[in-house]
């Protein structure tokens, strides 16, 4: 009794390291030491399944993000419905093509929109479009910032998604006061602003997420 409780103990101890070991190497990149500065909001995505790695070992956190990837990211955010959404119509989106469902079920629920007939989805995501589609998603209140930034006008189209933002202390501009509204999202930034306003909506912090029922998407054009 007492051997066949040793190798018992041995036994899941040696799965238990095995399974530690595999759990985290799924957010051990090379590419992303231990004191990066978005390492945790890369860890908490992962974690959620909501962003990968790249099947060498990398995460890419320089790396820009398109369109098709980005719709993909929000619907694993938000646990949307991707089963026979509607057709959005578009002449760059065919149905059966890369990314179709997601990007129909993002269109949908008002995440996304796109632009004369056409979706761009292998066009890079922009900082101000990310502005956009984070304030489209979450239950965030639409309030100004006191922060005015040169290169965004109250003209400018994502002026209030970037504000709310702003506001909420999820996103921020460049040390030289502009915010770079033009300018491709990487994708440590694509995490680092989904971290931070997945955590604000969690209910645990008074907040709400996807899973409530009294979540909605908002669509404010």
């Amino acid at each position: 009794m007492k051997k066949a409780s040793f190798i018992i103990i041995v036994t899941s101890l040696v799965g238990f390291l095995l399974f530690g070991m595999t759990a985290i190497a799924k957010t051990s990149f090379s590419d992303v030491r231990s004191d990066y500065w978005a390492k945790d909001a890369i860890d908490y995505l992962v974690e959620k399944k909501i962003i990968n790695g790249y099947p060498n070992g990398k995460f890419g956190p320089e790396d820009t993000i398109r369109r098709v990837d980005a719709a993909r990211m929000m619907v694993r955010a938000l646990g949307l419905n991707t089963t026979n959404p509607s057709n959005p119509n578009f002449k760059d989106v065919k149905r059966g093509s890369d990314g179709f469902n997601e990007i129909a079920a993002a269109v949908e629920a008002g995440i996304f929109k796109g632009t004369n007939g056409y979706f761009y989805p292998n066009r890079t995501l922009s900082r101000a479009e990310m502005a956009a589609i984070i304030n489209r998603s979450f239950d965030l209140e639409q309030k100004t910032s006191k922060v005015s930034f040169k290169d965004v006008t109250t003209k400018h189209w994502a002026y209030k998604d970037i504000q709310v933002l702003v506001a909420h202390e999820i996103s921020t501009g460049y040390p030289n006061n502009t915010f770079g509204p033009d300018n491709a999202i990487k994708r440590a930034e694509f995490a680092t602003l989904m971290a931070k306003v997945m955590k604000l909506s969690d209910p645990a912090n008074g907040g709400k997420n996807p899973g409530d029922d009294s979540f909605k998407v908002i669509d404010i054009y």
